[in-house]
């Protein structure tokens, strides 16, 4: 989702908590700044309801979280709203950062839907802060403009990421940490997004 900065850039955390809790709208802290979440397309909504639906139940009993849930990077000082989270390990600690169910801290699997102002910024930044949680193990990045996923995994005890990148309908994206697999057609149900041959130049992408 996009996202856009408020001015002040010295918010404390207890301003930004009381903002969030008195506030319709979702809200991120960036170290001292807040930025307002805008809404989404119509087919990133979609993608992520497919998600939740296809995912809720999973043979590993991972627990979901959606969008409305924030995730606490302490080592970033930033609470963020991924588009969708997985707990699966939730007997080896705490799940949020306080006595309360506003900062989750220890995902397993986070997905990001991306758009045209995200893309750049999931792939790259976010993935960095992720990497710093030390439950973190799975990131999944689904294209809202195109039919396109970008899966990474490692194992518990390496730092080495297996890689999917899939493209078509019928290519498996397999969710190691659920113990699950789904094809592009059932992530991509009736959004009416085409698959983008990977080999060819680059096609213009509509705005998200």
């Amino acid at each position: 989702m996009e996202a856009r900065l408020q001015e002040r850039s010295n918010y404390t955390r207890e301003e930004y908590i009381d903002l969030l809790e008195s506030s319709s709208r979702k809200m991120e802290y960036h170290d001292g700044q807040i930025v307002m979440m805008a809404g989404a397309t119509a087919p990133h909504n979609r993608i992520t309801m497919n998600l939740s639906g296809l995912l809720y139940n999973n043979p590993n009993s991972c627990e979901p979280h959606g969008s409305d849930q924030a995730l606490s990077l302490p080592a970033f000082r930033k609470y963020v709203f991924p588009d969708l989270m997985f707990v699966c390990d939730s007997d080896e600690g705490s799940l949020y950062d306080d006595d309360s169910d506003r900062f989750l801290v220890n995902p397993c699997l986070i997905v990001e839907v991306l758009s045209q102002k995200t893309a750049e910024y999931d792939r790259t930044e976010k993935f960095v802060m992720y990497r710093s949680l030390p439950t973190f193990r799975e990131y999944i990045l689904i294209d809202s403009r195109k039919m396109q996923v970008e899966s990474f995994y490692r194992e518990d005890d390496t730092t080495s990421w297996i890689i999917q990148n899939l493209w078509l309908p019928e290519h498996e994206l397999t969710f190691h940490t659920l113990g699950k697999e789904l094809t592009l057609e059932q992530i991509y149900l009736r959004t009416n997004l085409k698959p983008v041959d990977l080999f060819k130049p680059s096609e213009s992408l509509p705005p998200a």
